[in-house]
């Protein structure tokens, strides 16, 4: 049973500046939108470049499209921090290595960085 209350585990973050540094440096980290389909192809708001989209709502079913990921580290990210944040959790849970990307693209669009539209 859910309780509200109950601390949640933490996750580890990762700042949007250093994103932008891995991605311009080449790294092998998996880019993880969690947003729906329709928030990634908004032309008004966009995607990291190279991001892969799997919703937090169909994480559970479909977190096994990552498999072939496994031994590299996933940034996630969302509108906001929040559900990435969850989506996270789900995929520590089944033994992947995960960042939460704080702010989501709320803060990559504050800073100005570019998107896939």
């Amino acid at each position: 049973m859910f309780n509200p209350f109950m601390q949640r585990p933490p996750v580890d973050e990762i700042q949007p500046e250093e994103v932008k540094k891995l991605m311009d440096g080449g790294e092998d980290s998996l880019l993880l939108d969690v947003r729906t389909q329709m928030e990634y192809s908004d032309p008004q708001v966009g995607h990291l470049k190279n991001a892969i989209l799997i919703p937090l709502q169909t994480l559970w079913h479909h977190y096994e499209k990552l498999e072939s990921h496994k031994d590299r580290e996933i940034i996630v990210y969302c509108r906001s921090g929040q559900r990435s944040a969850e989506a996270c959790r789900i995929l520590n849970e089944k033994g992947f290595k995960t960042r939460n990307m704080v702010g989501g693209i709320i803060r990559w669009h504050q800073l100005r960085y570019d998107v896939e539209r």
